[in-house]
């Protein structure tokens, strides 16, 4: 499974990418710092020409260049990229922030958490929503 993972937080991609490595299964993790190179990434364009599409996005609100809501927006919007799960991982606790991320089209909305095994617990809803759905394809 190809996982995007669109996060500025050096903390969260660390933490994020020991989790998925050390999951059982095939699983290549992509980390971006912003919104544009995300949506370069899902475009193909520049150096990512070569990228596979991802079965995730996991997507963080607060992005240098274009937000998350921005990237979400553009993503459902776009014939070829909406059929993506998108998950997004913020650190707001907004009510107003997780509404509109479900009315943009998000597969599901998480503030981060605060200890290493409530990470765990989310990443594995994460892959098991995008492994479910690749299977109903």
């Amino acid at each position: 499974m190809n996982i995007l993972l669109v996060d500025d937080s050096k903390v969260t991609t660390m933490i994020i990418g020991e989790i998925i490595r050390k999951k059982e299964g095939d699983f290549k993790l992509t980390v971006l710092t912003d919104g544009e190179k995300a949506m370069d990434f899902l475009y193909q364009n520049g150096p990512y020409q070569h990228a596979e599409p991802p079965e995730l996005i996991i997507l963080d609100l607060n992005l240098p260049k274009k937000n998350g809501f921005e990237v979400l927006s553009e993503i459902k919007h776009d014939k070829k990229l909406k059929k993506i799960k998108v998950v997004m991982f913020t650190s707001s606790e907004q009510e107003f922030d997780k509404y509109n991320a479900m009315k943009l089209g998000a597969t599901d909305f998480f503030v981060k958490p605060y200890d290493y095994a409530q990470y765990e617990k989310i990443i594995d809803r994460f892959i098991t929503v995008a492994e479910k759905t690749a299977k109903d394809s």
